[in-house]
């Protein structure tokens, strides 16, 4: 089972600033690996699809985008 973007996002709530970035920088090299590749989904015997993990990660990059444009606002104002 995947966790909802949401509930994604709450797991790293606490990461600095540096952990998100390179989690998200993780996360956009998944995406950029399943985007270079032609996937014969009838292949997969695995749940969810990797269609469906693909747009469940996008989302997930967003969200890590949200907390970390958070934690970078929050460095601003505490300099």
């Amino acid at each position: 089972m995947m966790l909802s973007p949401e509930a994604f996002a709450a797991m790293h709530e606490d990461d600095s600033y540096e952990e998100l970035v390179s989690l998200r920088d993780e996360m956009i090299e998944d995406l950029r690996d399943y985007e270079s590749e032609e996937l014969d989904e009838s292949a997969y015997q695995i749940l969810p699809s990797p269609d469906t993990r693909y747009s469940v990660n996008l989302l997930c990059v967003a969200e890590i985008c949200r907390l970390i444009e958070k934690k970078f606002s929050e460095r601003k104002e505490n300099a």
